[in-house]
């Protein structure tokens, strides 16, 4: 591993540390999606942009999850399994 410097700040650690098979450590991220949906019904009514939630496996960088919600308040617990 390369030496990075930080505001002069050695960091010489990884995300990987510590982590020695796949599924052990997951990290959650989440984006709006940069379209917007709109209604079957009516295509001049706009739905709404969707926030996207992905799963992806420390070891292996492998997206093991993807949800999709409308929840424009931020992440419920319902809104966010996968």
């Amino acid at each position: 591993m390369s030496e990075q410097r930080n505001n002069k700040r050695l960091l010489n650690s990884s995300s990987m540390t510590g982590v020695s098979y796949p599924g052990e450590l997951v990290e959650i991220d989440e984006f709006d999606d940069i379209i917007s949906l709109v209604s079957k019904d009516n295509p001049d009514q706009t739905v709404g942009r969707p926030n996207v939630y992905a799963m992806i496996d420390v070891l292996t960088r492998v997206i093991i999850g993807v949800g999709v919600a409308f929840n424009q308040n931020g992440p419920s617990q319902s809104s966010v399994k996968i």
